[in-house]
């Protein structure tokens, strides 16, 4: 959709897992690497936007988004790079400490308090049971660069026709070639 703005909000979402997958947990992890350590440096410390990250929640759907983006084509460049990033990780201390400090945050989450009643419209809506969350928390800790490597290359490898894009901004820049600047 063009937008009167020298910048754009660009979101690519792929197909996942249910929360109670034993994938879920990986590709939770996954994101919030991703998004501290690949795409905060290559899409706004780089690329200038405002902001981007990944997410997985656990609701079927991994997405990678950027907001106030001026480098529209240069962005989803960056996504498609996220799977060969994660293959370049290699065991070295630093490379522990990356995925330690992502399950750390990832727990902060996990474990913040919950009123009664937030427990409860969990459970109602969701159907996510304690047992089903411990297993998660789990498979957070349990998580490795193995894991995630094989997670980012079975998810984030996906044909076209299994992904979404979804672009709010400058019609100048359009990477499907629908709309044509004038000269």
């Amino acid at each position: 959709m063009p937008l009167p703005a020298s910048v754009n909000y660009v979101v690519k979402s792929l197909p996942s897992v249910a929360y109670t997958h034993a994938d879920s947990p990986k590709l939770k992890v996954l994101s919030s690497l991703l998004s501290s350590c690949y795409l905060h440096t290559e899409i706004r410390e780089k690329g200038g936007a405002y902001g981007g990250g990944a997410t997985s929640g656990g609701d079927g759907i991994f997405a990678f988004y950027s907001y106030r983006d001026p480098n529209l084509l240069e962005t989803l460049k960056v996504y498609e790079g996220s799977v060969g990033w994660v293959a370049n990780q290699r065991s070295s201390p630093d490379a522990e400490r990356l995925l330690e400090e992502a399950k750390v945050k990832i727990f902060s989450g996990l474990d913040q308090p919950v009123s009664p009643s937030g427990k409860g419209s969990g459970l109602f809506a969701k159907g996510i049971t304690y047992e089903m969350k411990q297993r998660f928390r789990d498979g957070v800790f349990a998580t490795s660069w193995a894991n995630l490597r094989d997670v980012a290359h079975r998810y984030l490898e996906q044909p076209e026709s299994h992904t979404s894009i979804a672009i709010l901004g400058n019609e100048k820049e359009d990477p499907f070639g629908e709309n044509k600047p004038e000269k």
